[in-house]
Order: C-alpha cells, then sequence, then structure tokens
C-alpha cells in the first residue's frame, strides 16, 4: 500500500508508533484521533496544545472527569 501511495503522490507516508511525532510534524495541519476510547483526552488535549485541528472519534471521553480536565 505504501508503494502504491508513493506512486500517486510522489512521497512514501511517514510511519510512526507515537502520536508525540506527528504532532511535532510542522507540515501536519490537523489530526484524526481513532485510537482506543480511554486514549482520546490524552491525545485531544496534546492535539490543541499543539495547535492541531481535530476530529476525534466518538466517543470524546468515557467519563464526565476526562471530559472536562481541571
Amino acid at each position: 500500500m505504501a508503494a502504491n501511495v508513493e506512486k500517486a503522490f510522489g512521497a512514501a507516508p511517514r510511519q510512526t508508533t507515537r502520536y508525540q511525532e506527528v504532532l511535532a510534524m510542522k507540515d501536519v495541519d490537523a489530526i484524526l484521533i481513532a485510537t482506543p476510547d480511554m486514549t482520546h483526552p490524552r491525545i485531544l488535549a496534546d492535539a490543541v496544545a499543539a495547535g492541531k485541528d481535530v476530529y476525534v472519534e466518538k466517543p470524546f471521553a468515557v467519563d464526565f472527569a476526562d471530559a472536562n480536565p481541571a
């Protein structure tokens, strides 16, 4: 699949297992969070702090405390 993307767009897709690396990329304007539900609040907060536009898969958080950080 990566070869097809490279052929179509002229560049191979970048891969990482650490979302923080994506948040540090200056050429990334937005992210989509589609991870296990309990990880959504932390990644969302980090992405907003990094100045990224964010799209979050439901649910936003698994409990009220996670949805309302202090």
